[in-house]
């Protein structure tokens, strides 16, 4: 079991200095990993700060859901980031399944913003319930995969490599859709509210 403490996945040699090579003069497994959880962790940091702006300044009920949006952002950046401190599958695989938290609510938060914001507040909540549906069942889908196969069929690690061998099963692909429409359906309804917005 292998951790890379915090951000420093840069394999320490014998004379102190940080490896960013390995030794056939290629970059090192850990160097790569280091450049692939950059990314997410600034949208962590980003994510982080748009959750305090939007309780500072922007009013509810909208400013509540772009803050629980900012969360779900944050935690699914964290834990792709959390995920790659470990060369181990099982652990790879548990921040898979945690991720999973985030990628199932950032959609229908997504639209909760947009219905919010366009002014659909008593369609909101009468539907709300429904809209959690799919999260829900995505989410225990993850934490439940090695019963049914039914989001990650495969789920390898690639020798000398940061990345993942995964075959994704029939589950992936009907949340992927859900997503992929929840997300345009809210696009489309702030863009409606903008475009109907005056000018002055």
């Amino acid at each position: 079991m292998k951790l890379y403490a915090g951000l420093m996945l840069l394999r320490v040699h014998r004379h102190g200095m940080l490896a960013a090579v390995s030794d056939d003069g290629r970059p090192s497994q850990d160097f790569c990993m280091l450049l692939w959880a950059i990314p997410s962790f600034l949208g962590t940091c980003i994510s982080l700060y748009m959750l305090v702006y939007a309780v500072r300044r922007i009013p509810a009920p909208t400013g509540a859901y772009v803050a629980a949006f900012s969360v779900a952002v944050a935690w699914w950046c964290a834990m792709q980031w959390a995920g790659m401190l470990w060369q181990n599958l099982d652990y790879r695989y548990l921040f898979a399944q945690l991720q999973y938290i985030g990628i199932a609510t950032v959609p229908v938060l997504w639209l909760a913003i947009a219905l919010s914001y366009s002014g659909r507040h008593a369609f909101l909540s009468r539907w709300s319930a429904l809209l959690w549906i799919f999260p829900v069942m995505t989410v225990v889908m993850a934490i439940t995969n090695e019963f049914h196969g039914l989001l990650w069929q495969r789920f390898e690690l690639i020798p000398n490599a940061p990345g993942l061998l995964i075959d994704y099963g029939p589950w992936f692909r009907v949340n992927l859709a859900w997503s992929y429409m929840a997300v345009l359906a809210g696009t489309l309804l702030i863009c409606m509210r903008i475009g109907l917005a005056p000018l002055y």
